[in-house]
């Protein structure tokens, strides 16, 4: 035979022999262009597109996670950035939500975030003005404090969160006994995390009570209202310097607040003042006037007036922005004060907008 037909002879041999030996071949190619194919974990476009219908509706919870499990699976997804734009603004609509069902005094600020993460809710004194800075009205009658009835009312507008500028006017004695002050308050610290609050402030005041006063009226003060705490404080000291005729008040109130609910706060409160006078002595002759200098008057005498009292009462609050307060208060310590009664009370309401 010759070697041609020795070739051929043995190729039918291997076949008849090894017949699986080109079917082991093709498979092992079949199988190297199978681990070729893409990936299973990678997206494309119809995948992606398919997926975002299938979340169309469901809510912010349930679509949120959906996006995290899909970036899970396909973690080289061409669309990572845009999936995850989207979950930033889940993100925000969630949170937007969680403020709107948390309990607050007020609903808005100027800025339409919750004023329950930017506003600081204490709880009003009724002896001394307040240290936060909020806009509000402020309507009061009070009885014992110099014998009689006395009524006040006030508005505060807050131009920022931590400035705000106040009017206030009050009666006090008898007759007209009308004391009015306008001032304006600054936030250093006004922090909802912590709870404080460091105001400085100052006031004009002009009235009479009875007799004819100008004055200025610098204060500060400090406050603690922490989230998720019933309870709230408040101190304030001033001096209010008088320059017709010449005297002065150093004075300071103290406030405690209690939340019992939601609707009812019990409050405990202390006020003082020491005023320092120049008054006639009592053989001054007639028609002696003491100068507001008094130097070299032997006549003009300094008289120290000391008055300290104390109240408690309760603070209801109907609506969120809406704050009433009714409450007994009564001296516990004096000192050449006149025009006061042992025992008094008030009530007052407070609208927060």
């Amino acid at each position: 035979m010759h070697r041609g037909d020795w070739l051929v002879l043995w190729v039918v041999v291997a076949a008849l022999v090894f017949p699986g030996a080109a079917l082991a071949q093709d498979d092992e190619e079949e199988d190297v262009l199978i681990i070729e194919e893409e990936p299973a974990d990678v997206d494309n476009l119809q995948i992606y597109r398919s997926f975002k219908e299938e979340l169309r509706g469901l809510p912010i919870e349930e679509e949120l996670d959906a996006w995290y499990r899909y970036l899970g699976k396909y973690e080289n997804s061409p669309y990572t950035k845009e999936i995850e734009r989207r979950i930033e603004e889940l993100e925000t609509q969630m949170m937007d939500e969680a403020e709107e069902d948390a309990p607050s005094y007020i609903s808005q600020d100027e800025s339409g975030r919750g004023a329950r993460y930017e506003e600081m809710a204490f709880v009003e004194p009724i002896g001394f003005l307040t240290n936060n800075t909020r806009k509000k009205v402020h309507l009061g009658l009070a009885y014992g404090y110099d014998s009689t009835f006395n009524y006040g009312f006030g508005l505060e507008w807050a131009f920022k969160r931590n400035f705000s500028v106040f009017g206030h006017a009050m009666h006090q004695g008898y007759g007209i006994g009308i004391v009015a002050n306008v001032g304006a308050k600054y936030a250093i610290v006004k922090d909802t995390r912590t709870g404080g609050l460091l105001v400085v402030g100052a006031a004009l005041k002009v009235g009479a009570d009875p007799a004819m006063r100008i004055g200025v009226d610098p204060f500060i003060g400090i406050g603690v209202n922490k989230q998720g705490s019933p309870v709230t404080f408040q101190f304030q000291v001033g001096y209010d310097a008088r320059f017709t005729p010449w005297s002065w008040d150093l004075h300071f109130g103290a406030n405690l607040g209690l939340r019992a609910s939601d609707k009812v706060t019990i409050y405990i409160e202390g006020t003082g003042h020491n005023t320092i006078r120049k008054m006639l002595a009592w053989d001054a002759p007639a028609g002696e006037e003491c100068g507001d200098e008094g130097s070299g008057d032997d006549h003009c005498t300094t008289e120290y007036f000391g008055f300290y009292q104390g109240a408690a009462g309760v603070k209801i609050f109907p609506k969120e922005n809406i704050e009433v307060s009714v409450g007994l208060q009564a001296p516990f310590f004096y000192r050449k004060w006149q025009h006061y009664h042992p025992l008094g009370g008030g009530a007052s309401v407070m609208v927060y907008f």
